[in-house]
């Protein structure tokens, strides 16, 4: 890490100090300091390849994520397979 990105990283941790891990996270979110999109790519990958794990079809997994999220499919299927190919 840079000392520029240390320097960036030191107000944010001044702002979390003292405070639980969701306190700190909602600290973030309501500073607008949290990528949302990254965040929710994330939770889709999870959530898609522990249903798969559990022996649900990836494609139906991916369905039942899109709906609970109330978002599309194609934005779930996109997140999985952008993922994957960044992985590579």
């Amino acid at each position: 890490m840079t000392q520029y990105e240390q320097k960036l990283i030191f107000p944010l941790y001044n702002m979390v100090r003292g405070k639980s891990p969701a306190e700190a996270i909602r600290t973030l979110w309501r500073q607008g300091l949290l990528d949302r999109k990254s965040m929710e790519r994330g939770y889709f990958v999870r959530e898609v390849e522990r249903r798969v794990r559990e022996g649900e079809g990836r494609s139906a997994a991916m369905t039942n994520v899109a709906l609970e999220a109330k978002c599309s499919y194609e934005k779930v299927r996109r997140a999985i397979y952008e993922t994957k190919k960044e992985n590579k």
